[in-house]
């Protein structure tokens, strides 16, 4: 099956684990103001109360909502996958560069990866493209000269592992 089917499945799961428990938070809800209106039913009206405490949720939920959950929302559906790859590479980075127990060859080869990623995300060309420099690549099985997919030296490198 080809790798997009995949994910489509997954997101379509995460969709209805998120409705699923939307809807979970709003039967608690439901019930919780119930139950308080209940309580003050002798000093004030049951309808009064939920009304009061619906506007005292908006005023705290609303906010939050539109100033963390909305702006995050947003920066996603602006990035392509390749920027989301990248951001999640440089937090993944910056935990590895601030750990003790990560060795130095382990921070090299994400560097590495983190470049192709900033390549991948941003179009930019391989340093290949300067005039007479070879860029080379050094893996464990052997050294080879970075092209384009249409074996150009100069445009972006093919993705790899």
């Amino acid at each position: 099956a080809p790798p997009d089917v995949g994910s489509h499945a997954v997101e379509k799961l995460i969709t209805a684990l998120g409705i699923l428990i939307g809807f979970s938070w709003e039967q608690c809800f439901d019930t919780a103001v119930d139950v308080v209106s209940e309580g003050f039913e002798e000093t004030c009206p049951p309808i009064v109360t939920k009304l009061v405490m619906s506007i005292m949720l908006v005023a705290i939920v609303f906010p939050a909502w539109r100033l963390y959950i909305l702006k995050t929302e947003q920066e996603l559906n602006d990035q392509s996958l390749a920027k989301v790859v990248l951001h999640t590479a440089a937090g993944m980075h910056r935990d590895m560069f601030m750990s003790k127990e990560v060795d130095e060859h382990a921070l090299d080869l994400a560097h590495l990866k983190m470049k192709h990623h900033r390549r991948c995300a941003l179009g930019i060309s391989h340093a290949a493209s300067t005039e007479g420099l070879v860029h080379l690549q050094v893996t464990a099985s052997g050294i080879r000269k970075v092209e384009s997919a249409g074996g150009e030296p100069g445009s972006p490198a093919p993705p790899h592992g």
